[in-house]
Formats: structure tokens, sequence, C-alpha cells
């Protein structure tokens, strides 16, 4: 949508509306207290645990509590989905912003094969986009809808369905593209660099003690926990170019003339190897965002979630989901390279790339509760979970 289009203003406000609440923070509990669970039954399938945790926020959050455990298939679908249109759709943007009248070509043509992906894949989008919010429409009629997003706007009666279902749409793909990136690069940056975690476990046991997970107002006195967070958006953006812009007039910058309808990419990747903004960028370190006396510095990653009126409008719901994923795996758990017979297994800094998202390739690690007391912590904080969420 253009900035001028008035569908992309209302989509806009109600997202901006929707993803700035507080009211989030509920369910970002909830859910991690979940992930952190699942990690101690199952360690090994810690990257399905990412992408189930990832998904299931959103998810939930627009279409009412639980909606991804009761509609197991419908978040697979939707993951899967956005993976497919990751890795296939992507590819061929390029040849068609180059050479737009390929798409008038017949898709049997050798060659044009991207065409039938692209149908196939608009077919399974609308499955995704439709079917949650059928449901809640048939909960609305049977009183039975839980209390969400597209329940409560469809009360409203003032925006149209389409909308609406655009809208979640967006958020909870905007929302399992990038923080499912990021976490999965936490993991393998841990794994690959054991003495930020433990600085980082130092600081949560001397502010915090070993009987609790941290939250939301511990924040302020858990810098290095926030450096972590701040370096893994640096070190590996998940977004490294950004989203394609469009100028709405003609421009001149430095020189160079830019004319109206360009299109504008933001070299994120670029920006986070700046060697004058940070030195030696390619090595993962945290205390760069640190003060000589132990605060954060001013300077933040805001770069990373894009720039003007397109901003990422769930920047600040990301933040504070990152940072509480991060700061509880390092209280309860210790990340460290596999193991077998021979010793450690060698790990790479080793990415999977499109031309719009970057996520590490996957990767075993070990995870392991840091102590006997945070296994028992992690249990009666999965327990309370599972019996609270949204009640």
């Amino acid at each position: 949508m253009s900035h001028p289009d008035l569908r992309w203003k209302l989509h806009r406000k109600l997202l901006q509306r929707e993803l700035a609440a507080k009211s989030f923070h509920p369910i970002l509990k909830a859910e991690t207290e979940k992930f952190l669970g699942n990690l101690l039954d199952s360690p090994n399938d810690f990257w399905s645990h990412i992408a189930i945790l990832s998904s299931s926020i959103m998810i939930d959050s627009m279409y009412g509590g639980n909606f991804a455990k009761q509609n197991r298939y419908l978040a697979a679908y939707i993951h899967e989905t956005f993976q497919m249109f990751l890795h296939e759709v992507f590819f061929a943007s390029p040849a068609l912003y180059a050479f737009p009248w390929l798409k008038h070509f017949p898709e049997w043509l050798p060659g044009i094969g991207f065409k039938r992906t692209a149908r196939r894949i608009r077919q399974r989008t609308n499955h995704f986009v439709n079917a949650p919010f059928n449901i809640v429409k048939e909960q609305i009629v049977s009183g039975s809808a839980p209390r969400c997003w597209v329940a409560d706007i469809l009360s409203e009666g003032e925006i149209d369905e389409e909308d609406v279902k655009a809208v979640a749409a967006t958020a909870v793909i905007g929302n399992v593209a990038s923080t499912e990136a990021a976490i999965k690069t936490f993991f393998l940056a841990m794994a690959l660099h054991p003495l930020s975690q433990r600085l980082a476990q130092k600081e949560i046991e001397a502010k915090l003690g070993p009987s609790r997970l941290p939250d939301f107002e511990d924040r302020s006195s858990l810098p290095y926990v926030t450096a972590i967070v701040r370096e893994v958006l640096r070190w590996h953006p998940p977004a490294p170019l950004g989203a394609v812009h469009t100028t709405t007039c003609r421009e001149e910058y430095e020189g160079y003339t830019i004319p109206q309808d360009s299109s504008i990419v933001a070299n994120i990747w670029a920006m986070s190897r700046d060697e004058e903004m940070y030195g030696s960028p390619d090595i993962f370190e945290p205390g760069r965002w640190i003060t000589p006396d132990g605060h954060l510095k001013a300077n933040s990653t805001g770069f990373m979630f894009g720039f003007g009126r397109r901003v990422c409008p769930g920047k600040g719901l990301a933040e504070d989901f990152l940072w509480l994923v991060i700061a509880r795996v390092l209280s309860a758990y210790s990340v460290a390279k596999d193991r077998n017979a021979h010793g450690e297994v060698d790990l790479t800094e080793d990415y999977d790339s499109s031309l719009l998202f970057s996520q590490p390739r996957q990767f075993q690690c070990s995870i392991t509760p840091r102590s006997p007391q945070a296994h028992q912590m992690i249990s009666s904080y999965k327990q309370a979970a599972e019996l609270d969420i949204l009640e």
C-alpha cells in the first residue's frame, strides 16, 4: 500500500494502537514460562520450541487465548507458509522488479515457474488469513468467543471485516519473522560466547537471587542483559536490508538525483557494521553497549526496525518480548556447544538469508538447567502458566 492510501493509514493506526499496548505483558510472561518448560522436557527440540513461542504470542493475542494450542495445525500452517514465502517468493521478486513484463508470460514457460509458486503460496496465505478469523466469528455467534483483538474490533462494528483480517494476519507474520530469527541468534551467540553468558548470569544472580525469574520490573537493574539483547540485534539483524521503500517525489541526496517511484533499500547490515560506531563489528561483544561505570549507553538498535512513517509498529512489543525471553533463559539455563564422545561438537556462525530475513541455519546446542534449584523453579513456573494463561 502506498502512503496516501487511506487503507494504509487505517491499518497503520490499528496496528500501532494494538501493538503498543502493555496488555501484552501477561501473555508474554505466560508464554515464556511455557517455553522454559518445553526446553526442560525436550531441549533438543529447541528449534521448534522457538517457532511455537514466536507464533503463539501474536496468534493468541489476535484470535484468543490458547488459540495456537487448540488449533495447532493452523499455527504450523502459518509458520510453513511464511517459510515458503521467505525462501521461494523473494528469490523471484528481483527479476520482477527489473523486468515487470515477465508477469505477462504463461507460467508453463521455462524460467517462469515462480508464477506457480506465487499462486500456490497465495492460496495458502488466503487460508491462514481467513481460517482463524472465521473461527473467531463462529465463536462470537455461539457466544463462546474469548477476549481477543479480532473479537473486540468486530464488536465495535466500525471496521470492515477485510481490514480486520488483513491487520491481524500482518501482526502475526511480522512478529514471527523478526523475533524467531533473533531468538535463534541469541542461542547461537550464547553457545559461541560463554563469557558473555556468564557475565549476564552473574548480574542476574546479584540483583534477583536464584529463586525467581526476571520480570519487566527488573529491566532497569539488568543493563548487561539489555546489552545482550542489543548486541543480538546488531550482530545479525533479522532483516539486514530492511524493507523496500519507494520515493513519493524526486529527491536530491549528496549530489545524486533519485527519481520519484524509485525503490530504496536501507542497508541495515552496513549500519550494524559501521567500524566508527562499533569497533570490531563482526565480533559479538555486549560490553560495547556498557559505559565504564556499568550503565547502558544512550545509543540503541532502533534503526533495526526501519525509518520514518514505515517504522515497524511492533518495535516496542518486539523489544519487550526479546528482553524477557533472553533474560529468563539466561536466568534458568546454561547454553553451550553440543558434546559427543569425542568432546565439543564444532559450531559455526552459519546463516541462511533470503532477500528479506536472515536467521542461523539449524544447529544443535546443549541446553541444561543451571542448577537443581533452577530445574524446580522452571517446573513450578510452567505449571502455573498452563493453569493461569489468560484466565
